[in-house]
């Protein structure tokens, strides 16, 4: 004859909740022992590649007069000493930076 629910869980042992608590601390140090470790090497690959893409972006920008105000002359306009990185540096630049989107 089989037993009612409620009779077996009355004899059933109680559940240790301490020991449920200690395993699950312990799981959670393992797990973000890794999340860490995860985070130190996304973020050491990120800042470099960041560095890589924008400091030519910006020194291309700046030396083109991309930063300058409206209606703002620089001297270097007036004696014909303005450098300005040639479209052959920007071609090559976007492509390079095309190609290490698909490398990463």
């Amino acid at each position: 004859m089989k037993k009612d629910i409620f009779h077996r869980i009355e004899e059933e042992a109680k559940p240790d909740f301490s020991g449920i608590l200690s395993k699950s601390f312990e799981l959670f140090k393992k797990v973000r022992k890794e999340a860490v470790y995860h985070v130190l090497i996304t973020m050491a690959i990120a800042i470099p590649l960041i560095l890589l893409i924008y400091v030519p972006l910006l020194i291309m920008v700046s030396l083109r007069g991309g930063f300058d105000g409206p209606g703002y002359h620089s001297v270097n306009d007036y004696y014909g000493n303005n450098f300005e990185p040639p479209i052959l540096w920007i071609v090559i630049y976007c492509f390079v930076l095309f190609i290490v989107t698909f490398i990463i």
